[in-house]
């Protein structure tokens, strides 16, 4: 008798465990909003949407503008939710308070080992930035001259595109864009914030005159002041003629692939074949999105004689660290062109590879080669789909330039 009511009530408190694990970890369907919180007086919203698959299992997206970031990956232990991000080395690991609240931390591997941002997280309706009371709100759509940090300027453009009292668009800059970033404007006040498993940013302004002056945060290492006027006609530098050949020797490079076996370029008996050089990181979401469209251009050109090359710069510091990675961005575009490890992420590193450039100041950078291996273009940065006409304006121009170099 004494064993069976031993037994019984062991049983009673597994099952009991196990009741009150399921509830714990029950995430209500729909919706959510998680503020990612840097400091005291800064919060950067991102939507974050909660489905269940036919098997039970959960399935997450981050929302940005028309961006979707779907994510499969994550595990329960104890009583934390793990949730892997797609592409970067990054995660976040959850406390599920009840159905409708989560808290937690992100944790960006990328940055460091023990670089994380608390969050919270509720199940809403809302906008990205909920205000107290009704403004009538300044009108921002727009093209903007910008200037970020008033003590090392930087210059780019502001794309704004307003509908009532919501906002998406982004900044362009000579090394790429910001993505896609959306908010709310509140009065005279713009409101801006994207979340893409590598960078958290917002932007925060106000009108004073006809000059938005406001702040940017990104993550909580990084803050500088920004301002920006309308102005339709401004432009940056064309990303074409920022780095150049300093003289006329051809590229070649020795360098390992993610099985460690050496890639020679060009190959001592090389098909003549028309090549994109694409200098980049798995860390770089702009990177991510360049990635996307050689995925598109060699699948349709491969077979012509086009050859895509990548070479990776990563923050590991060891070689199997940086393939694990490498491979994990691969297996995500089900990249089938070929990846090499240039080294750590360095733009030093990277110009040393290539000697007979002026400079590489960006990742991601591209160098065009036709097929007596002579550079035909040098494009720097990437503007990807969050900046609409300037990206299909490049894709236009991409496809052209592979057409004519693949006819002679």
């Amino acid at each position: 008798m004494k064993n069976f009511l031993g037994y019984l009530l062991l049983f009673l408190s597994v099952l009991f465990l196990n009741l009150s694990f399921s509830q714990t970890n029950k995430l209500e369907e729909g919706r959510w909003k998680i503020k990612l919180i840097p400091n005291d007086s800064t919060s950067i919203p991102f939507f974050f949407d909660v489905s269940t698959n036919s098997n039970g299992t959960y399935s997450f997206s981050i929302v940005n503008g028309e961006e979707i970031i779907e994510i499969q990956n994550h595990k329960f232990k104890d009583d934390s939710l793990y949730i892997e991000l797609p592409v970067f080395d990054s995660e976040f690991h959850i406390q599920v308070l009840d159905s409708y609240n989560i808290c937690g931390k992100w944790y960006n591997y990328a940055k460091s080992k023990d670089y994380n941002i608390p969050l919270v997280g509720f199940k809403t309706a809302e906008d990205r930035f909920q205000f107290k009371g009704l403004k009538k709100s300044v009108n921002f759509n727009g093209k903007y001259e910008v200037t970020f940090s008033s003590d090392d300027p930087w210059q780019a453009i502001g794309l704004f595109n307003q509908k009532k009292n919501k906002i998406t668009g982004t900044f362009l800059t000579e090394t790429g864009d910001f993505r896609f970033l959306e908010g709310n404007a509140y009065g005279d006040e713009i409101y801006l914030s994207c979340f893409d498993g590598s960078h958290a940013f917002v932007f925060t302004g106000k009108l004073e005159d006809d000059t938005i002056r406001g702040d940017f945060y990104s993550g909580n290492h990084y803050h500088t002041d920004w301002k920006g006027f309308l102005n339709k006609d401004y432009e940056l530098r064309n990303p074409d003629s920022i780095t150049k050949q300093k003289e006329e020797s051809q590229i070649s490079f020795e360098l390992p692939d993610l099985d460690s076996t050496i890639y020679s370029f060009p190959a001592a008996k090389k098909e003549a074949k028309v090549t994109i050089i694409q200098i980049m990181g798995s860390w770089c979401p702009n990177c991510m999105d360049e990635t996307k469209f050689y995925k598109e251009l060699y699948e349709k050109y491969k077979d012509q004689g086009l050859e895509i090359v990548a070479i990776a710069f990563e923050t590991p510091k060891d070689f199997q660290s940086k393939a694990r990675m490498l491979k994990k961005l691969k297996n995500h575009f089900d990249i089938q062109y070929k990846i090499l490890v240039g080294g750590d992420a360095s733009k030093k590193i990277a110009s040393d590879i290539f000697p007979s450039l002026n400079s590489i100041i960006s990742f991601p950078t591209s160098i065009f080669v036709d097929k007596e291996n002579k550079v035909r273009r040098i494009h720097t940065g990437f503007n990807g789909p969050g900046t609409n006409k300037h990206y299909k304006e490049y894709v236009q121009k991409t496809y052209k330039l592979i057409e004519d170099l693949l006819k002679e």
